[in-house]
């Protein structure tokens, strides 16, 4: 029921708002995403979370342009990865410009990706090249943060608490200085991070009681 409300939410504000990346890619939340998360959620609900992220804390900052390229790239952002023998970047070149596509590319990890430490790196320091990409990868962090209490391993928190402390939050510490107009939205975000990783760790504390 909430994620049919948020659907209908996206669709009508995509319109109004003449967003028509987003609403394409929201399309293909809906026909890919149709499987259920670890949690028992929808998978969607995840990329319908970090899209609202995305507008509530980019809507009075970026114009209707960017903010349309910000939304496409927070709905897509697992699509390849996840679904990579249904759905290419070939086939999203036909639908979305070459931008959109870019920063897309640098949050979706590759078939061979290994949780390396060389591949970490590379994975992350092409993140931190492109400003709609540490932004996606933040957000999408502070919902994974927020849920995964409930379904990953102490050792898979630990995981995303490194990679959170290693990389996300100096990404964005970066970009703070690169882009000083978003300061205040960066360092929000940067708080709402370490504020999920504080609770996260309170929470393995507990269970390793």
């Amino acid at each position: 029921m909430r994620t049919k409300k948020q659907e209908i939410y996206f669709e009508n504000y995509f319109k109004k708002n003449s967003m028509p990346f987003s609403l394409i890619a929201l399309g293909l939340v809906n026909q890919f995403h149709v499987n259920t998360r670890k949690d028992g959620a929808e998978e969607r609900s995840h990329l319908f979370e970090v899209m609202g992220s995305a507008i509530a804390f980019f809507e009075k900052r970026l114009s209707i342009h960017e903010l349309d390229k910000l939304v496409t790239i927070a709905a897509l952002h697992d699509l390849v990865e996840d679904y990579h023998k249904d759905i290419s970047f070939k086939y999203l070149r036909g639908l979305f410009p070459k931008d959109i596509l870019r920063a897309l590319k640098k949050v979706t990890k590759w078939k061979t990706f290994k949780k390396s430490d060389k591949d970490m790196l590379h994975y992350h320091g092409g993140i931190s090249k492109n400003m709609y990409s540490t932004i996606v990868k933040a957000l999408d962090r502070i919902h994974n943060l927020s849920s995964c209490h409930r379904v990953f391993s102490i050792e898979k928190k630990h995981f995303y608490i490194k990679e959170t402390e290693t990389f996300i939050v100096p990404n964005l510490k970066k970009m703070r200085k690169t882009y000083p107009d978003f300061y205040t939205v960066l360092t929000s975000l940067i708080f709402q991070l370490k504020k999920e990783v504080s609770t996260l760790k309170y929470i393995i504390e507990l269970e390793s009681k």
